[in-house]
């Protein structure tokens, strides 16, 4: 697990570099916005496929279920 962790900060490390943002806190909330979104515009079976190679705390966020307010671009 500490390697998943280590590979999760550096995620946010690049994604706060790249974004220009001025906080880890603030890429991660990025991160989990991305997700969420993606997860709403996949089937299940391809979002836990994605989610399996993904560092535990992205895949978690992909592999849940999108929130009411983000509908399926098709229907499941």
């Amino acid at each position: 697990m500490e390697f998943a962790s280590g590979q999760h900060q550096k995620w946010l490390v690049a994604l706060k570099d790249k974004a220009m943002l001025a906080t880890l806190n603030q890429a991660q909330a990025m991160m989990r916005a991305v997700m969420a979104v993606l997860r709403a515009s996949v089937f299940d079976e391809d979002a836990l496929e994605t989610a399996n190679a993904l560092p535990p705390e992205p895949g978690r966020a992909l592999a849940a279920k999108p929130p009411a307010a983000l509908k399926p671009l098709w229907p499941a």
